[in-house]
């Protein structure tokens, strides 16, 4: 795998905070229901500065791994210097180093299989070690098919 050094990236929009577990039951999930209000509520036109050609769904502030507590921050890259309305989010994903995964979507569960190959990627002994710190899935709207997921390791 290829190992990608990022300079750091402001993220503006909507979060909540969730487990993969509470993710596994539909009656518990909230990232269903968080791309339903950032849709719904049309966030994007709510922002501050922001580059409207992709989204982002930022996991970070990890209780733990995998298994624990996350916050989700579903939005858009901003100017780090802007201000954003009240009751949205705004976080600065720190410059780190990232291993990158991409596919082909077609619907959300494809993502999902992503994320998935990902965890079992990690659960063998591997060169490198996830960081926990921020990990973001990119959408660039220029290919709407394709999707980029970005671990950060030490």
């Amino acid at each position: 795998m290829q190992v990608y050094e990022r300079a750091g990236l402001t993220i503006a929009g909507l979060a909540t905070r969730t487990t993969n577990q509470a993710e596994a039951d539909p009656r518990t999930g909230l990232i269903g229901p968080l791309y339903q209000r950032f849709f719904g509520e049309n966030i994007s036109q709510q922002l501050a500065n922001a580059d409207l050609t992709s989204r982002y769904g930022v996991y970070t502030n990890y209780a733990s791994d995998h298994q624990g507590e996350y916050d989700l921050i579903v939005g858009h890259a901003v100017s780090s210097d802007q201000p954003q309305p009240d009751g949205l989010i705004q976080i600065t994903i720190p410059a780190q180093r990232y291993l990158r995964w991409q596919g082909t979507i077609a619907q959300p569960s494809d993502v999902i299989g992503m994320w998935m190959h990902i965890w079992e990627y990690f659960s063998q002994p591997q060169l490198y070690q996830r960081s926990y710190t921020a990990d973001f899935e990119y959408y660039d709207f220029a290919q709407p098919d394709q999707a980029e997921i970005w671990i950060a390791i030490q």
